[in-house]
């Protein structure tokens, strides 16, 4: 476990050194049975998180950044990657091992490569079709706001069964 904090406080620190952010202190990360949980949300001035690249991430929020390429973290292990408010590809999730992501305004669900979901959130859906999530064994779907037509009832969670029924 020493090493792991050493590990992490390491790449932090470069983190701070390849980005315009301020410190990140332990309160920001925590570790348990040998995995990272990170969060560096509402860091403007974070782009470049390839120092994170040999830590064993189990999860992360980038919620509120500037990151725009996650090719680095897909090797972690991540499990719960969190991208509210980022302007993000989603194909770059591919060859992700993803249980639960929490996603921004989302428009285009094609774009979402299969992943082993069982959570999947999003704050505003404004697409014209849910159907691409019938690929998904989702266990759970949140959606806080969106379009009229497909949302009639506003935010939606749903959970099992109720899931399939509601996207077909």
């Amino acid at each position: 476990a020493q090493s792991l904090i050493r590990k992490t406080s390491l790449a932090l620190k470069l983190l701070q050194n390849q980005n315009t952010i301020s410190s990140i202190g332990p309160d920001k990360y925590h570790i348990s049975q040998g995995k990272l949980t990170l969060d560096l949300s509402d860091n403007m001035g974070l782009k470049d998180i390839s120092a994170l690249l040999e830590l064993p991430i189990e999860e992360i929020n980038i919620d509120g950044t500037s990151v725009s390429n996650l090719h680095t973290l897909k090797n972690c292990g991540i499990k719960k990657l969190s991208t509210r408010n980022l302007d993000l590809d989603l194909q770059q999730l591919q060859g992700f091992q993803l249980s639960n992501l929490r996603l921004g305004y989302i428009n285009d669900l094609s774009r979402l490569p299969l992943l082993p979901l069982k959570k999947l959130e999003m704050i505003h859906f404004s697409g014209s079709s849910l159907s691409p999530l019938n690929q998904f064994a989702l266990d759970e779907l949140i959606i806080t706001g969106g379009t009229t037509n497909l949302l009639p009832r506003g935010p939606i969670h749903l959970k099992g069964l109720e899931i399939q029924q509601f996207i077909s």
